[in-house]
């Protein structure tokens, strides 16, 4: 009985833990995907500021500022 039941939470931490894995990655997604839609929406935007010769910092100051 006592074999039976360490098995089982054996079992439960081991799926518990690929759980938490897939949920951080999804995570990971989503905020990759949030970034890269701050951008897309920001383009025109960004082409402005390049054109008229803003530096990297200067470019990357509304769009990580802005929210």
């Amino acid at each position: 009985m006592i074999d039976k039941l360490t098995a089982f939470v054996s079992t439960l931490s081991r799926g518990g833990f690929m759980v938490t894995i897939i949920l951080a990655l999804l995570a990971g997604l989503v905020v990759f995907n949030t970034i890269r839609l701050a951008i897309y929406s920001n383009r025109d935007e960004i082409a402005f500021m390049r054109a008229v010769g803003a530096s990297n910092i200067f470019v990357r100051g509304p769009i990580w500022w802005k929210e």
